[in-house]
């Protein structure tokens, strides 16, 4: 099975949503966030061409929404790059150069 890998951006990402998860709703809702977001890793390490082309932001760059935030990723030779993950509310033009 094809996995991922989280860029360093992504990691900071994750940490700022579960940060931001806890302080507003909880350990318990945190958690279930992040699960629900690794499953999507998950759909697009299986399916890379489930997302969008984002082709706009980046050559090769492809988006898939969870919930509130979108997933950005690209194929690697090996497996999938989670190059960030952003809320859809925000700037994600000025987030992704």
């Amino acid at each position: 099975m094809p996995g991922y890998r989280l860029s360093e951006e992504a990691q900071n990402d994750l940490k700022e949503i579960s940060r931001y998860t806890q302080e507003n709703w909880g350990n318990k809702q945190a958690k279930h966030y992040l699960v629900g977001l690794a499953a999507g890793f998950e759909n697009v390490a299986r399916s890379p061409k489930l997302g969008k082309a984002r082709e706009e932001i980046e050559k090769g760059l492809r988006s898939f929404q969870v919930a509130r935030h979108i997933i950005f990723y690209r194929k690697g030779t090996e497996c999938i790059e989670i190059v960030r993950v952003l809320h859809a509310s925000m700037d994600i033009k000025r987030h992704m150069t």
